[in-house]
């Protein structure tokens, strides 16, 4: 199986989305859907629990585990963006079917 093909649109614009609790998520696919989860008061595992693993819930539970740290009112803009999740784990992601979040997959494939 070959490797996907991502072309993340909003870091291609040097775009994030900053939601009203802070969090700063690289696009509004993942942010809507992190948010809602967060007002529903569910954790990313409690949200993504009966889906398929290709689904790619293991990079929203990535980032809850970095939460603060990806928060506007906790950290500047630059370290966020330079930090652990936008500069290693996200676009790691991107290398297989297997790790790829669905969103990605279906928003910003060139294929």
């Amino acid at each position: 199986m070959s490797s996907p093909n991502i072309k993340c649109q909003w870091a291609d614009q040097n775009k994030y989305l900053v939601n009203p609790d802070g969090q700063v998520l690289p696009c509004c696919y993942l942010a809507n859907l992190y948010y809602y989860s967060k007002k529903l008061g569910l954790t990313s595992e409690q949200l993504y629990s009966g889906h398929k693993a290709e689904m790619g819930q293991h990079l929203m539970i990535e980032y809850a585990k970095l939460e603060k740290e990806n928060n506007i009112n906790h950290n500047d803009i630059s370290d966020i963006m330079n930090g652990e999740w936008f500069s290693k784990i996200l676009p790691e992601s991107w290398d297989s079917e297997e790790s790829l979040h669905v969103q990605c997959k279906r928003m910003c494939s060139q294929e």
